[in-house]
C-alpha cells in the first residue's frame, strides 16, 4: 500500500461550502485521533464505529478520498485486522494533514 503516498492528495470543492471546510477538517482529524487510541487497545467497536460515521461524511465534502478509506478501516476493524487497519489509518491521518483543496 506504499503507493497510497505517491502523490500529494489535492481534493475539489465546491465553493458555496468553502465556509464549513475548516470545521470538517477539525471534526476530521479529531475523529483520526480517536481511531488510533481506540486501535491502540484493540478497541475495534470503535474504530468500527468511528470509521462508520466518517465513511458517511467524507464524500459530501468532496473528500471521497476519507469515505472510501473510511469504508476499508471499518471492515478491516470488523476481521480484527490490526496491521491493516493501522496502515490506513496511518495513511488517512497522513492524507488529512497533506490535502490541498481547490475550490470550484
Amino acid at each position: 500500500m506504499s503507493d497510497l503516498y505517491s502523490k500529494k492528495p489535492i481534493i475539489k470543492a465546491k465553493e458555496k461550502i468553502k465556509k464549513f471546510i475548516p470545521q470538517f477538517i477539525e471534526n476530521t482529524k479529531a475523529d483520526i485521533d480517536k481511531l488510533k487510541t481506540a486501535l491502540e487497545v484493540e478497541d475495534y467497536e470503535s474504530v468500527h464505529a468511528t470509521a462508520h460515521s466518517m465513511k458517511g461524511y467524507g464524500k459530501p465534502f468532496g473528500f471521497t478520498e476519507i469515505s472510501e478509506t473510511a469504508a476499508k478501516i471499518q471492515m478491516l476493524a470488523d476481521q480484527k485486522q490490526y496491521n491493516e487497519t493501522k496502515e490506513l489509518v496511518d495513511y488517512i491521518s497522513w492524507y488529512m494533514y497533506n490535502v490541498t483543496i481547490e475550490y470550484t
